[in-house]
């Protein structure tokens, strides 16, 4: 590309966002996301504040008391978990479990860390959020399919209450397949792997927004001919601006949600090693039941797996079907850029 045409570009990008009619206010672009952020605010890891039509920062005594809250957080769950496995002589089942809990509690303190960081500490990524959302709403609403955003916050509600209702029953199914070896306290404690699935979900969610705005935007150029007269010059050039618009929105979500997605990935990955690794053990130590009812027992037991799968596949569809219409968008770009040259 030229650099008179990307000096055009940016130019015309930043009046494309000032020209185009908020017809939604931050408020009402940000209750897409109210089942993320309400799960965020419980842990304490609100990513920012809207004030009237204002997207500020997380004032600095919040994010100290959101560290505190997080550490205190970590020293509870090391506490509640490695307390209820301690025991003078770790030999045979307790030795194992006494392993595969250290595991957990160094997995959920690194999490936690990722967490404050990438809520807290990313505080300048995350505050273009609301605006970015609001933009991308505003194309979509503009091609007269603001209809969507009712389904929209449907599905989102029902990702959060899966995800919750997915944890509590496996902690409800974990105690019961091994009663004999964790206490309540410590099985409720894993409860905190709902925040790391909000995360991925958030992420998911806004990457999906930016498809549909984007593929709308395919449509359009679609539809209109690479000609070099001055009228189909502020097209292009508007519709180059938008592009950017989107291109950038990808960037800054990538930015903000990159750690905890994969951290995600790492969870997934430690966790079902060691939950095999546990089980192969117990079944090695209990005669007593048959084959059969220790392999239903076991695979109903990794029922929080299928939920992380199901959650992990969900956001690499959302980014693959994303990537595939950045690709088509980009031989658009080219094309009108040869058009550009040849005329």
């Amino acid at each position: 590309m030229d650099v008179v045409e990307v000096i055009t570009i940016m130019e015309g990008k930043d009046e494309s966002s000032k020209r185009r009619p908020k017809s939604l206010s931050l408020k009402d672009v940000q209750a897409l996301f109210r089942p993320f952020q309400i799960v965020e605010a419980i842990f304490v890891l609100t990513r920012y504040q809207i004030k009237g039509n204002l997207v500020v920062q997380n004032s600095l005594f919040y994010n100290i008391f959101s560290g505190i809250f997080g550490i205190s957080l970590t020293a509870c769950l090391v506490f509640v978990n490695l307390q209820s496995s301690y025991a003078e002589v770790l030999t045979g089942l307790d030795f194992v479990k006494f392993f595969c809990d250290v595991q957990e509690m160094l997995l959920l303190s690194v999490g936690n860390l990722i967490s404050y960081v990438t809520n807290v500490i990313k505080a300048p990524s995350n505050v273009l959020l609301p605006s970015i959302t609001q933009n991308l709403c505003e194309i979509i609403c503009l091609h007269g399919q603001g209809h969507i955003f009712k389904k929209f916050v449907f599905i989102n509600w029902v990702w959060v209450v899966y995800s919750v209702l997915s944890e509590g029953l496996w902690i409800i199914i974990f105690k019961y397949a091994f009663h004999n070896l964790f206490e309540v306290d410590q099985v409720v404690s894993f409860i905190i792997y709902i925040i790391y699935d909000t995360h991925v979900l958030y992420g998911a969610s806004i990457i999906k927004l930016m498809r549909i705005a984007l593929q709308m935007w395919i449509n359009d150029a679609r539809k209109s001919d690479f000609s070099s007269d001055s009228e189909k010059e502020d097209y292009w050039n508007n519709m180059f601006a938008v592009y950017m618009e989107i291109f950038d929105a990808y960037k800054t979500v990538a930015d903000a949600f990159h750690p905890a997605i994969l951290f995600y990935y790492i969870k997934i990955l430690d966790n079902t090693i060691f939950s095999i690794y546990l089980r192969v053990e117990i079944g090695k130590l209990d005669t007593e039941d048959s084959f059969i009812k220790l392999l239903a027992i076991t695979l109903v037991s990794l029922c929080w797996l299928y939920k992380d799968l199901l959650i992990m596949i969900t956001f690499s569809v959302m980014c693959e079907k994303f990537y595939t219409a950045m690709r088509e968008a980009k031989s658009i770009c080219s094309q009108l850029i040869a058009s550009k040259r040849s005329s």
